[in-house]
């Protein structure tokens, strides 16, 4: 489940649409075209920590660790057919890519390199520009982004905010449809979620403005995957608190001049 949301929950750069009447901001996602491309900069941090109870109560196993991702990438999408689906073939460029687990830090096999994606008989391949294959490990998190059966995108639109808000405004998005979302990707079963989204502040950067959101989620959860494929019951259910910063742009970068 923490795969499922808190991937969910990375930053994101997102165009988007500036109101000026009365300081309101209209924000929606920007859908990027054969060759758009936009600088992402992810960051992630957190800690897991579970305890496994007999029942009686007797701790049977415990454990806790902290851990942080930072990413830096730019994406340029090659081959898009349909403006209402994934770009079936984009390449990323990544400048960092590190995970730190417990005071160490790694990086992955394709940081400072250029990864190819592309949808081949319906499924995500992933290799790297000039030959090669993604290391296993690694291309298990592309996998799990590109391939499984939830649409991050479609969960980041259903967070935004459906009419034009002000700084400090905050609303509460369809939350049955949030639901609805996170148990496609059958890493877990939720049985409600609450989440709230506020517009923290909006700021000028290189001659463009940029936002700031911040949201809240409360979930609950019964299940790891499905108990009857194996999967793990959760009794009494989990309860998971999430918090997001997203920075976006409210406006585009300008293209420059073309010349007769």
């Amino acid at each position: 489940m923490r795969s499922r949301l808190v991937l969910a929950v990375g930053g994101l750069l997102a165009c988007s649409t500036l109101v000026l009447a009365q300081e309101a901001h209209t924000i929606k996602l920007n859908k990027m075209k054969v060759g758009d491309t936009v600088q992402v900069v992810h960051t992630e941090m957190g800690a897991n920590s579970f305890q496994v109870t007999d029942k009686d109560g007797k701790v049977l196993n415990k454990n806790k660790e902290s851990f942080s991702k930072a990413e830096v990438y730019t994406e340029t999408v090659l081959e898009r057919p349909n403006l209402e689906e994934r770009a079936t073939k984009l390449k990323r460029v990544y400048e960092k890519s590190q995970v730190e687990k417990e005071g160490k830090t790694e990086n992955a096999s394709y940081a400072g390199k250029t990864v190819l994606i592309e949808k081949k008989d319906g499924k995500y391949v992933f290799r790297f520009e000039g030959g090669g294959d993604v290391d296993a490990a690694d291309a298990a998190q592309f996998d799990q982004e590109f391939n499984k059966k939830g649409d991050d995108k479609q969960m980041e639109k259903l967070l935004l905010p459906s009419k034009a808000v002000q700084v400090g405004e905050t609303w509460t998005p369809d939350n049955a449809l949030l639901l609805k979302e996170m148990n496609k990707g059958g890493t877990g079963t939720a049985n409600k979620v609450t989440a709230t989204g506020k517009l923290e502040k909006v700021y000028q950067k290189d001659g463009r403005k940029f936002g700031v959101l911040d949201y809240n989620m409360e979930l609950l959860a019964t299940s790891f995957g499905d108990p009857a494929q194996g999967g793990l019951k959760l009794d009494p259910p989990l309860k998971m608190a999430i918090r997001r910063g997203w920075t976006f742009a409210l406006t585009p970068p300008r293209k420059p001049a073309s010349r007769p």
